[in-house]
């Protein structure tokens, strides 16, 4: 019988056990891959925290009545802002230079006092002025002890994403996906049966204590996991060495986050409560595709910061998985659409198609913005980094509040084209500064013997 040992080198078929030697090993290197697998973890823990949410909130719909569903909701709403704005950047410097710290203790301990005092002094000032801007929340009032749980919930939910900085960081992301995935979604799965008769603030309290405890599990294993000594103390030399990479990075990111703010805005304000809702779950389906994008970039991030890949290495290989995991995702919910949001009703399915096809295509565009972005970060171009955002935030919300009148589909083009600038001007630099950041020579090849 003839084997494939005498055929020529150019025609020579390999065996079953060769082909799958070879899967084993591409296997093992992916497993292997700092890149890959925190991206992967990073990815799930979301994926995790969407679906348990989605129970949670329909847990929720059947014990509550719906105004108190939609005063929880704004509650919790507005105590994520209150976190993230309690961040002051830290989270990017802590990702940025812990990797590298010879004092790696002081840079948490500097972002677990500084998010916690910050977040109480925000968590107190918006309950003082609750009567004011939003008086059907004002129910926080009403006793010192909710008034009090407001400010500790606000805190916990801004500790869980410092906490979370810290294991991307280390390069421990497995730890997102327990305590973010499962431990917080799980324990807020039970509590709202136990607070019931709470009402409203039954639910914002369900998260608040989730959040609580992935806190304390999370400390937990950063002391036990990553020998991390809590002092709870300011290093101000510290400080002041991240100050301007914070700052940017706050900026960044309050600038990041301000379309999802306003396009929410500009559709109800222009078409109505019920195209409001349509254009939310579209983009709810659309934001579950980025965070492919979001979690590989966050990843890049880390990989970046410990130095211990070559940029050009890194840099070609964080598009290869970009391009690999978000674009079939994107077409196939694209292609899918009518069908995925069939799901939450004929309603949605007939108004919110062409959105969501917009929105999926817009994929490719919300990945090469978020992964151009994360190398300004890298890269340490603050200027670049704040100009993209600037574009990012100033081309969506200035499009989308022109267009919302035109109908959703435009809302959705305003998405795509906002990434697409923002994109393009954060390439720009990278290009015309590719060699002087390490990418553009053989030298960072030579770094990593490839």
């Amino acid at each position: 019988m003839r084997t494939d040992e005498g055929a020529p080198p150019a025609v020579r078929v390999l065996a079953p056990s060769g082909v799958r030697h070879r899967i084993g090993d591409r296997w093992g290197q992916l497993r292997h891959d700092d890149l890959v697998k925190n991206s992967f973890f990073l990815l799930a823990a979301t994926a995790t925290q969407g679906v348990l949410g989605m129970a949670f909130w329909l847990l929720c719909a059947r014990l509550f009545p719906a105004g108190q569903v939609g005063e929880a909701t704004a509650l919790i709403s507005a105590s994520i802002l209150l976190a993230y704005l309690s961040l002051l950047g830290f989270n990017s410097s802590v990702i940025h230079y812990l990797p590298k710290a010879s004092h790696p203790d002081s840079w948490m301990n500097n972002g677990l006092v500084l998010c916690t005092a910050v977040s109480v002094v925000l968590g107190a000032g918006y309950v003082l002025v609750l009567p004011s801007i939003a008086p059907r929340l004002a129910f926080v009032r009403h006793s010192p002890l909710e008034t009090i749980g407001f400010i500790f919930f606000v805190t916990m939910t801004a500790l869980v994403l410092f906490t979370d900085a810290v294991f991307i960081a280390r390069r421990q992301a497995k730890y997102n996906l327990l305590v973010d995935g499962f431990v917080q979604g799980v324990t807020k799965l039970v509590l709202p049966l136990a607070m019931v008769s709470i009402g409203a603030y039954g639910i914002f309290a369900a998260t608040g204590f989730a959040s609580a405890f992935d806190v304390v599990v999370s400390l937990v294993l950063i002391v036990l996991v990553l020998g991390y000594q809590p002092r709870l103390r300011l290093n101000l030399p510290l400080v002041r060495q991240a100050l301007d990479f914070s700052t940017a990075n706050y900026v960044a990111n309050l600038l990041n986050l301000l379309p999802t703010l306003v396009l929410p805005i500009a559709v109800i304000d222009e078409l109505g409560a019920k195209p409001a809702a349509y254009y939310y779950i579209a983009f709810a389906i659309a934001n579950l595709l980025n965070a492919i994008s979001y979690s590989t970039s966050q990843a890049l991030f880390a990989e970046g910061a410990h130095g211990d890949t070559a940029r050009r290495v890194l840099v070609k290989r964080s598009a290869r998985l970009l391009a690999a995991a978000a674009i079939p995702a994107g077409l196939l919910v694209a292609a899918i659409a009518p069908a995925l949001l069939l799901v939450f009703g004929a309603q949605y399915s007939r108004h919110a198609t062409a959105t969501l096809i917009v929105l999926s295509l817009g994929v490719l565009p919300v990945a090469a913005c978020t992964w151009a972005v994360t190398l300004l970060r890298v890269t340490k171009q603050l200027p670049a980094l704040i100009g993209s955002n600037v574009a990012y935030a100033g081309v969506i919300c200035g499009l989308a509040v022109w267009w919302a009148r035109s109908g959703l589909v435009f809302v959705g083009l305003a998405w795509d084209i906002g990434n697409v600038v923002a994109a393009a001007i954060a390439g720009a630099v990278l290009w015309r500064r590719r060699a002087l950041l390490g990418w553009g020579t053989d030298t960072a090849a030579r770094e990593v013997g490839t």
